[in-house]
């Protein structure tokens, strides 16, 4: 297919995002590493402040969802890739799910998260839904990154 010279030809969204999950693909396994490294320092933490979850759940994102999402349009031009480098603006490659029995443990857990981790950034779902005066998923979400003191022990140089 040509283009009319004037015209600057389309940014290839497809051959992108094949490009991002050949990159993701051979670190997924370093951010399952990393979600589960987490869930074991929480579970520790929280066993020791004798706080009782429901479950605790850890995942590296999906292959084909890290894709369709370094695919995204730009918003201030959808002629250009929201991500520019999607391995390193893309934030939840690796997660964590806190599953509490009650509200009032969440505290507990939040406490526990920014005592364990360097917190980058923080979303409280909950008082959204509640300023909203809405009902749904109620949850707060974190952007956490190790410790110093933890980055330089050995079992966890690798991640």
């Amino acid at each position: 297919m040509t283009t009319p010279q004037n015209e600057a030809p389309r940014f290839d969204f497809e051959a992108y995002g094949r490009s991002a999950v050949e990159q993701y693909s051979k670190k997924r396994s370093k951010y399952q590493e990393f979600a589960q490294t987490v869930r074991d320092i929480l579970v520790d933490a929280l066993r020791g402040e004798g706080v009782r979850v429901n479950d605790i759940q850890f995942r590296a994102k999906e292959i084909e969802s890290f894709g369709k999402k370094a695919m995204m349009p730009s918003e201030q031009n959808p002629e250009e890739p929201k991500y520019r480098n999607p391995l390193a603006q893309i934030t939840d490659m690796a997660g964590v799910r806190v599953i509490t029995f009650f509200p009032r443990t969440v505290i507990q857990v939040c406490r526990c998260i920014e005592e364990e981790f360097e917190v980058v950034e923080k979303e409280d779902h909950i008082a959204a839904l509640q300023k909203q005066e809405k009902l749904g998923y109620q949850s707060i979400h974190y952007l956490v990154k190790l410790r110093a003191n933890r980055t330089g022990l050995p079992e966890y140089k690798k991640i």
